[in-house]
């Protein structure tokens, strides 16, 4: 057995970052094993995540602190099914996300799309999995609710669109009036402050109802007012009991969580 895949078979009897004791470990629902990153810029590797540990119970609200270039992204993006780990593991609900490091291809091939690991993640990405990112990628040449409502469109398929069309429009609408911004619904992203736009991005990763919201910076762009209207509006998620994992450089934005780790030298470790 080569190493990398001796330390993936240990990494199950890791202690979980904070002290929580396997046991816990075992009852999260989002989990992270011995995570690795590495990248490569011209001829130097540049190691980003060091076999980092987390475990997310339903219905936390976790924060990642770390400083610029720390790797807080490139963990989301391992979380959330974006970007594929080196080593290591990410199980959702006890299931892998990712195909064993031996058989993994970091290099986008044709038939990647017919795997069975990866017609897991695009699942995971379309129902389990909320992104709201710092820049909110929105599409400038749809209004409010399009931006929203394509997702609907996309995760939901052509074939059975005709059908699921209205209750689509409903979910869209009633998201958008969640976050305060029914009576902007035919505006379009340059018509929009950008607390006005965050707000639309958070809309739409919540209108399918994902299990998990994770977030990349989502006040990193914003004036000290909008974002406390931001972390408002997550902090109200959170109660409903909406699981949430938040990657911030801001101290008084990581305070809004029921727990803060920090990211240093590619490790999780609790603060």
């Amino acid at each position: 057995m080569s190493d990398a895949r001796q330390r993936e078979a240990g990494a199950t009897a890791a202690a979980v970052v904070g002290g929580t004791s396997a046991d816990g470990a075992r009852g999260a629902f989002l989990r992270a094993e011995g995570v690795s990153r590495t990248y490569r810029l011209g001829r130097v590797e540049v190691p980003v995540l060091r076999r980092a540990d987390l475990s997310v119970r339903r219905g936390e609200f976790a924060a990642i602190m770390g400083k610029s270039g720390s790797g807080k992204s490139t963990l989301l993006h391992v979380l959330g099914a974006l970007d594929e780990p080196q080593e290591g593991q990410v199980l959702v609900d006890g299931e892998p996300v990712y195909a064993p490091v031996g058989r993994r291809s970091y290099r986008a091939r044709a038939l990647d799309v017919l795997s069975v690991h990866e017609r897991r993640r695009n699942r995971l990405r379309r129902n389990t999995f909320g992104f709201v990112f710092q820049f909110y990628h929105l599409l400038p040449e749809l209004t409010v609710f399009e931006n929203v409502l394509v997702t609907e469109m996309v995760r939901t398929g052509v074939l059975r669109w005709p059908t699921a069309r209205g209750e689509a429009r409903r979910r869209v609408a009633a998201e958008l009036e969640r976050v305060g911004l029914s009576h902007r619904l035919s505006h379009r992203p340059n018509e929009l402050s950008g607390g006005e736009r965050q707000r639309v991005a958070i809309a739409r990763a919540l209108v399918h109802r994902p299990s998990v919201l994770l977030a990349d910076e989502p006040t990193g762009n914003l004036d000290a007012t909008s974002g406390a209207a931001i972390m408002a509006i997550f902090q109200a998620l959170h109660a409903a009991g909406q699981t949430i994992v938040m990657v911030t450089h801001d101290a008084t934005v990581a305070a809004c969580a029921d727990r803060v780790l920090h990211l240093d030298d590619g490790r999780l470790a609790a603060k």
